[in-house]
Formats: structure tokens, C-alpha cells, sequence
């Protein structure tokens, strides 16, 4: 396979002293880039060391989310309130509420227990949600 040449711009001081620790170590400049690459490319992630700029993104990204939600929810609360309908609340859900209804396409008597469960989860984190909106009012 050919080789890539790659050029980077580094601070002085900073390869200087980064060339002192990585000689100590027995390693060039090119085996640590090397090292780099082959780690990414073998785990599909940068090295641990590298994550939180990339958490930081992921958070800001994140966030970004909530607020669309949250000015989502406010539209639905809005439209409720100016329709003069009463807004909706969190609704208490049991194991059994979900045998009657219809998940994942299949009337409750197919359901085996792990859909059950599923879908109880799933109705959970909804109802966490919704919870935290209220709470913050949002709705």
C-alpha cells in the first residue's frame, strides 16, 4: 500500500519537549501519528485522551435538541391553552395496561415477556419525560 506524506504545523516548544518524552519512550514523531491513525481506524474512535472536545460538540448538540423540544412541547401547550383545552398530563401506565393494548404490530396475547418489558420502558422514559417537562414547565 503507498505511503501518505502529512505535514502539521506544532508549536516549538511544544514538539520539543513532546520529541523529548516520546525518545524516552523510544518513539519517533511518525510512530505516535502512525499509532494515532491505526488506533482510530481499528477502534472507529479517537483515543480517550482526545474525547472531551468531541463530548464538548456532542453536549452542545445535545442541548441544541432539548430546546427544540422544549419550544415543541410549548407550542402544544399553547395550542391547548388557547383552544381552552385542558393540557395533558403524565398518565400512570402498570405492566398489565400494556397486555391490552397493541405493541410491535401484535395484538397482547402474542407479546412475549421481553416486548413487555420493552415497551414498558419505552412507556417509562415517556412518562420520565413528560414528568421533567411539567416540572419545568413546559407543560
Amino acid at each position: 500500500m503507498p505511503a501518505v506524506q502529512m505535514n502539521v504545523r506544532i508549536d516549538e516548544e511544544t514538539k520539543a519537549r513532546g520529541d523529548e518524552v516520546f525518545a524516552r519512550w523510544g518513539l519517533t514523531p511518525s510512530q505516535v501519528v502512525r499509532a494515532v491513525w491505526k488506533y482510530a481506524e481499528e477502534k472507529g474512535e479517537p483515543p480517550a485522551f482526545m474525547r472531551p472536545a468531541l463530548d464538548a460538540e456532542h453536549d452542545a448538540e445535545v442541548q441544541r435538541r432539548l430546546a427544540l423540544v422544549r419550544e415543541g412541547t410549548g407550542i402544544w401547550r399553547k395550542f391547548f391553552i388557547d383552544n381552552g383545552l385542558p393540557v395533558p398530563g403524565p398518565r400512570e401506565i402498570t405492566p398489565e395496561d400494556l397486555r391490552e393494548d397493541e405493541y410491535f404490530g401484535k395484538p397482547k396475547e402474542e407479546l412475549d415477556d421481553d416486548e413487555v418489558h420493552e415497551a414498558y420502558y419505552d412507556d417509562l422514559r415517556y412518562e420520565a419525560y413528560l414528568e421533567k417537562a411539567c416540572e419545568r414547565g413546559l407543560l
